[in-house]
Order: structure tokens, then C-alpha cells, then sequence
């Protein structure tokens, strides 16, 4: 059971993350992501630091973070 948690807990629930910003990012696009926070949001203004966020800040962190699993499970 330790290590289905280990897998599913922690693992796969940050790939899925990660999976998600570059998805976001790089084949949805940040143009229709910014058009549909536009359309619940009219006035954002941290367009820039959403972007370098979802584009690089947030990848690089789940990486880690999966670096860090594999330290601690390993």
C-alpha cells in the first residue's frame, strides 16, 4: 500500500501537473488561455508573471519536486 501511495500520491499527481502546464503553455497557448482569464477576469494585471509562471516557474518547481520524491523514495 506504501508504495501505490508513493506512486499515485505523489508521483503521478505531479507529472499530471506538470503534463498540465506544458499543455497549457506550449499546445493550448497562452493567447486563448489569457482570452479565456479575460472573459472571468477583465481586469488582470499580472499577464507577465502568469505567463513566465505557467512557462517556466511552474514546470521547473514540479520538476524538483519529482527530484525530490525520487531522493526521498529512493
Amino acid at each position: 500500500m506504501g508504495k501505490m501511495d508513493l506512486i499515485f500520491g505523489n508521483i503521478m499527481l505531479a507529472v499530471g501537473a506538470l503534463l498540465i502546464c506544458l499543455f497549457l503553455a506550449y499546445s493550448w497557448g497562452i493567447a486563448r488561455a489569457l482570452k479565456e482569464i479575460a472573459s472571468g477576469n477583465p481586469e488582470f494585471k499580472l499577464k507577465p508573471l502568469w505567463i513566465f509562471s505557467v512557462k517556466i516557474l511552474a514546470p521547473l518547481a514540479v520538476i524538483l519536486i519529482l527530484i525530490f520524491i525520487r531522493k526521498i523514495a529512493g
